[in-house]
């Protein structure tokens, strides 16, 4: 085996690690700028520009919290491997159900974090008594949200199929490029803005 190659797909395995890694971290970054802008805008006051440097101090916590549910999440799969086969099937669909309902209990953390103040573990623990008593109705305003995505993603998906069958584009992944900026330009507004009125409607339950 060539060492100069081993090195090399070594090499390009970490660049794309990195690259991948920075792509989330900017995603994250912008999706967070999204929902903090549109808080203030509401309020009457902020910039684009602010909302982007607001959040991009808050990333490290943000980063926190999401690194503590990810451990949080990740330590009952250390177990699945060890169950009799007749019990792992059960016992994955039992976690992911598990993890379905922990993710809706802590789906508020990006707006106690960025609007509130909270650290990453007292974003955590506010989302989750927020939600407490209320999973149901948070997962069907997802839902809902969700719906209002598919039906995007679908009419997308039939423009690009549309406009490469007509010849409109050179490329197919022009197409597709195009179709799939133009979801993300739809549902990440409307994603924020269904967590934060999710978020207020559950501020004033509680009190």
């Amino acid at each position: 085996r060539d060492p100069a190659h081993g090195g090399g797909a070594s090499f390009v395995m970490i660049g794309n690690l990195a690259a991948s890694l920075a792509l989330l971290v900017v995603l994250l970054w912008f999706g967070a700028a999204l929902l903090h802008r549109l808080a203030r805008y509401v309020e009457g006051a902020g910039t684009s520009g602010e909302s982007l440097l607001a959040t991009a101090r808050r990333l490290p916590a943000l980063a926190g919290a999401l690194g503590l549910a990810a451990i949080a999440a990740a330590l009952p799969l250390v177990a699945l491997p060890w169950l009799p086969e007749a019990l792992s099937m059960p016992a994955a669909a039992a976690l992911a159900l598990l993890l379905a309902w922990a993710a809706l209990r802590i789906s508020m953390l990006v707006p106690e974090l960025l609007l509130r103040g909270h650290g990453a573990a007292g974003a955590l623990r506010r989302s989750w008594r927020l939600t407490g008593g209320a999973a149901w109705r948070v997962l069907v305003a997802f839902l809902l949200v969700g719906l209002l995505v598919l039906a995007v993603l679908l009419a997308a998906a039939l423009a690009a199929a549309l406009l490469d069958l007509l010849g409109a584009a050179s490329q197919p992944w022009v197409a597709e490029g195009v179709a799939l900026v133009f979801v993300g330009a739809v549902s990440a507004p409307l994603g924020a803005a269904a967590t934060l009125v999710i978020w207020n409607d559950l501020r004033l339950r509680a009190g």
